[in-house]
């Protein structure tokens, strides 16, 4: 909470050169967390306490601008397809903690009144997710094939940990 409380504050206060630092912190720092959500089994109670202090800082209306919470947009689907997949983390990720883990994002899409803040929930989270990741997606298996590039047995080890994701 903490950290994007202080980001949201610097953030027009920043260059270019810093920016770019502190995307690359934000997007380890969402890694991380997913993969602890990961080792404690997806616990309810910890996901629930992480939308809280996503949607209060970064995702609800401020005065601040909309570029921590679009760095936040464009990466937050990636990260956690990518701790599902990695086996060391503990359980993979369900359907229903799916939901809960995008749960500040629908919400933000169902509040928001800015219209660009909208359309990029909705390209970069929900339509992102059935195009890229749902086992409904038209080309589901192709990007499963071109995420890892290696052999087949990995590729199909992708395609399993993606499948739980719907």
């Amino acid at each position: 909470r903490t950290y994007f409380r202080t980001l949201i504050r610097e953030w027009s206060n920043m260059d270019k050169y810093r920016i770019d630092k502190f995307y690359t912190l934000t997007r380890f720092i969402l890694r991380e967390i997913y993969r602890y959500m990961a080792s404690r089994h997806w616990n309810l109670g910890i996901i629930r306490l992480f939308n809280d202090a996503i949607f209060e800082e970064v995702l609800r209306v401020h005065n601040y601008g909309n570029g921590v919470r679009f760095h936040l947009l464009d990466i937050c689907l990636d990260e956690l397809a990518l701790v599902n997949s990695e086996k060391e983390n503990g359980l993979p990720l369900t359907e229903a903690t799916f939901l809960d883990c995008m749960e500040p994002y629908f919400a933000m899409a169902q509040r928001v009144d800015d219209k660009r803040v909208h359309e990029r929930v909705m390209e970069k989270v929900l339509s992102r997710f059935l195009d890229e990741y749902s086992i409904v997606s038209d080309n589901y298996p192709s990007v499963a094939d071109e995420s890892k590039g290696e052999n087949k047995k990995e590729n199909d080890d992708d395609a399993s940990s993606k499948k739980t994701l719907v």
